[in-house]
């Protein structure tokens, strides 16, 4: 009869995590000699379990609700919330920590390069056509050195005063047409102007030495002030702010360690993840939370449609290959104004918003897989300060309730009398249940046995074989121990060659490296040539709407074709339309570099967490067969290891594969990236370019011939060519502009997918060699390195022994005598009792999970 596995549920997850908690407590408290590294692992075994095994990136738009979802996580106010309140744009983390121990938070404060890498966007879109300018700004990654930072400080002479230049220039362009700018450029020119100030300051200098503070003072520190848009609004760029009311724009990173059930329950560190491209420094910050996280919650607004940039960042987790990670949550303030506890919302925007998730390229089957809350509720119902009335007040306006209707009103009593009711109203139970599935299913087996019963396990195992090494060196010679010293080393060196031998084996096998390159080539670049021709005619259509610069340089080339004669006018025309939109080539190429350095990042990711299937089915596999086949061996070396000089060494040992963090991987990425730059620009956006230039110089001349029977159409070129006013130039080039952008992006979307294509297949070749050298030789580089690592932390071990046991032969018999007769009370009395009730624990989870 063949026995099926139970089910790991999160009832039995918590139970069995929580006894193997009181467990290991209890082994603490009945074993006292248990110290040094044998305590250590214990108590980090622990402290792993209760709070930091698993991160969760909460994401979603300004003002849906994810600041509110992080309180009711953590049980209280950390991340100000509230209509019109921002907060930092840094990262806030929180995790549980024992109720023995004080709350606090640590602060992370941005360095003058991070200042500079904060407002880069606006910077170099000001001094784009400014050579010397951007001598300065950039820095060019094979210039660096190692560690160095990749951004000028904004400290620096040179720099400020670019950026002094640069913001007073903005103001100007802003003032004069608030309409035409951007919405995501003036955000990045608010924060920057009030930093700019203050960059240089004592102010900052002295805060940047507070590392710690209370959570009280958090809030003080993360908030945007209250006013922050009306003051803007009012004064633009003459607007003054104290140094107090913009901390937040200096802070970096920011750790709140506090009481908490939910984050204890969970065993999980929960993150409020800042916007992305609301500016480089923004999508950074977020894109690292995103791609070094386990989990990504997507909060999205149960009262409205998916906006365009909500599906922005779904393409962006899709194109980095993290959407394993996601899953979703729908905020249920507006959803049911006439019944504020009932949070079933508007299942025609659930439809709607499965079906913006599916264009995406995330897989989601249906609105079931959109649960809805309500995450005021759940963090009113467990806030541990604030007064009911006021309270009261403000969960009338967040539900939307009429005050004039009686039974609404009745209900919002009732549930501020009764804060069990509220919570569960808010049906945020439900959420915290998917989200321990959700850990369970992807870290039970890395909790409870690699990382908790299995590590406490080995740290037991080699305390009991140090404490029979004592017992059995009494009774020899000092003779034979120096003899079984000798027979042991040379065994032990011969099996560490073994292992390495197989490792080495594995790590050079060429069919294995072709099957991991070909999925990089695979997954990096033909899957994804749907979702970088997405990315590329998206932004070719948004800056094309708004390009001035291109409509100045057609005019200035339309007048000076209509002087010159027939012959000379096409050419004159064609140079002309080929210089207004050769932005088209540099951002369309930069679109392509940063969606291609994405995936590559994600692609690096899921190979280091294991989720990646080529890499898997290669390497992990055959290393995972050798270590059977290693451990196997290993214990039939031990059966006469009389003195057991080997016993406490393990050969269950991770092979990690190890890489540079993201930010170095991202330099691996642009490596790898130039192998498709250049000569991809020159081969399909030059060709897009020639197209652009075609279209536009017939539409000029059939213009120009026809301008005296086509009044309308003469009027629009008048208009350009007499540049008279302002308002009749913007009328004829948005005219202009609409009709080149329409049939552009048609263009680029049915042959942007066949001209990659074909430019990637043509280029496979050089990219696999790049890949190769920069990533996959480092990957199979790194496990061989683990595997030397560990053998040479097993011999330092090993010698250790060694020293401990030819010390003990030096005392005296009798001395040596009471030593033995002190490890045999310890092993009998202490380590082999808490030992045999941890190896039950852990034969008890092979019910649930492989061991």
């Amino acid at each position: 009869m063949i026995e099926t596995m139970k089910t790991m549920t999160p009832e039995v997850y918590e139970n069995k995590r929580n006894e193997l908690i009181a467990l290991l407590g209890e082994v603490i408290k009945d074993a006292p000699a248990i110290e040094g590294k044998t305590r250590d692992e214990l108590d980090a075994t622990i402290d792993r379990l209760k709070r930091n095994s698993f991160e969760i990136v909460l994401v979603g738009e300004f003002q849906g609700g994810k600041s509110t979802t992080f309180n009711a996580m953590c049980g209280r106010e950390i991340s100000p919330m509230g209509i019109g309140i921002k907060t930092s744009a840094c990262k806030i983390s929180a995790q549980a920590i024992a109720a023995d121990q004080e709350e606090y938070v640590e602060l992370r404060w941005k360095t003058d390069e991070e200042l500079t890498e904060t407002i880069w966007g606006l910077l170099v879109a000001h001094y784009s056509e400014d050579p010397e300018a951007l001598k300065y700004l950039y820095k060019s990654s094979w210039d660096l050195k190692e560690n160095d930072p990749l951004f000028s400080p904004l400290s620096d002479v040179t720099i400020y005063d670019l950026a002094e230049k640069a913001l007073a220039s903005e103001w100007e362009n802003y003032e004069r047409n608030k309409t035409a700018y951007k919405r995501e450029r003036l955000e990045i020119l608010k924060i920057a102007t009030p930093m700019l100030q203050y960059c240089r300051s004592k102010e900052l200098k002295k805060l940047r030495k507070q590392r710690k503070v209370s959570i009280e003072a958090l809030k003080h520190l993360v908030a945007f002030p209250l006013d922050w848009d009306s003051r803007w609004s009012e004064n633009s760029g003459q607007t003054k702010w104290s140094f107090n009311e913009i901390i937040f724009a200096f802070l970096g990173e920011v750790q709140c360690y506090i009481h908490c059930d939910n984050l204890e329950r969970l065993g999980c560190v929960i993150t409020d993840c800042p916007g992305l491209f609301a500016g480089p420094w923004d999508s950074k910050v977020a894109q690292e939370a995103m791609m070094g996280a386990d989990a990504i919650l997507y909060l999205l607004r149960g009262d409205k449609t998916t906006g365009e940039k909500e599906l922005e960042v779904l393409k962006h987790i899709h194109n980095g290959q993290q959407e394993h990670k996601l899953f979703f949550a729908l905020n249920a303030k507006g959803c049911s104004k006439a019944h504020p506890t009932n949070l079933v919302g508007n299942t025609s925007i659930r439809r709607e918003v499965v079906t913006a998730i599916k264009v995406c390229g995330v897989e989601i089957e249906n609105e079931s897989e959109l649960p809805v809350f309500n995450p005021f509720l759940a963090f009113a119902s467990r806030c541990k300060s604030g007064n009911g009335q006021k309270l009261g007040k403000v969960l009338t306006m967040y539900l939307d309730v009429d005050v004039f209707d009686s039974k609404q009103m009745a209900n919002i009593h009732r549930l501020l009398s009764d804060r069990d009711a509220l919570y569960h109203a808010s049906d945020f139970p439900s959420i915290l249940d998917r989200v321990e599935a959700f850990i369970i299913s992807h870290k039970a087996r890395s909790i409870l046995i690699t990382h908790g019963s299995g590590k406490v396990m080995s740290a037991l195992n080699e305390l009991r074989s140090n404490l029979m090494r004592k017992e059995k060196l009494a009774a020899e010679t000092k003779e034979i121990v120096e003899r079984e010293v000798q027979i042991r080393r040379e065994r032990l060196k011969n099996f560490q060659q073994l292992v390495l031998s197989g490792v080495q084996t594995i790590v050079t096998d060429q069919i294995s490296r072709q099957i991991v390159v070909d999925d990089f080539f695979k997954q990096v670049y033909m899957n994804r040539v749907n979702d970088y021709t997405t990315s590329i005619v998206s932004v070719v259509e948004e800056n094309f709407n708004s390009e001035n610069t291109a409509l100045t340089t057609l005019v200035k080339g339309m007048a000076k074709a209509l002087k010159t004669n027939k012959e000379q006018r096409g050419e004159i025309i064609r140079d002309t339309v080929l210089k207004s939109f050769n932005w088209i080539n540099v951002i369309g190429a930069e679109a392509l570099r940063n969606n291609v350095e994405l995936a590559i990042s994600g692609w690096l990711t899921n190979v280091l967490n294991g989720k990646n299937r080529a890499f898997k089915e290669t390497y992990e596999k055959k290393i995972y067969q050798l270590k059977e086949f290693v451990l196997k061996k290993w214990k039939e070396e031990l059966k006469d290891d009389q003195l057991n000089f080997l016993g406490g060494l393990s050969f269950d040992f991770p092979l990690e594969v190890f890489l540079p963090s993201i930010d170095d991987s991202q330099v691996d990425a642009k490596n790898v990236g130039k192998a498709i730059g250049g000569t991809l620009c020159a081969r399909v956006l030059i060709e897009i370019g020639t197209y652009v230039a075609a279209m536009v110089s017939t539409i000029i001349t059939s213009v120009i011939i026809t301008q005296i029977t086509m009044p309308g159409i003469g009027a629009i070129i008048s208009a350009l060519l007499g540049m008279i006013v302002a308002v009749p130039i913007l009328v004829a080039g948005e005219k202009l502009n609409n009709f080149i952008g329409k049939k552009l992006t048609a263009y680029l979307s049915k042959k942007l997918p066949d001209l990659l294509r074909n430019n990637f297949y043509d280029q496979k070749e050089t990219i696999v060699a790049n890949a190769e050298d920069a990533l996959i030789v480092k990957m199979v580089q790194s496990m061989n390195s683990s595997c030397i690592d560990e053998m040479e932390r097993q011999s330092e071990t090993f010698e250790r022994h060694v020293d401990e046991a030819l010390k003990q032969k030096s005392l005296a018999q009798e001395k040596q005598q009471q030593i033995a007769k002190e490890a045999e009370e310890v092993r009998v009395s202490q380590i082999e009792p808490v030992q045999a009730r941890v190896e039950t624990f852990h034969e008890g989870l092979k019910e649930y999970l492989t061991i």
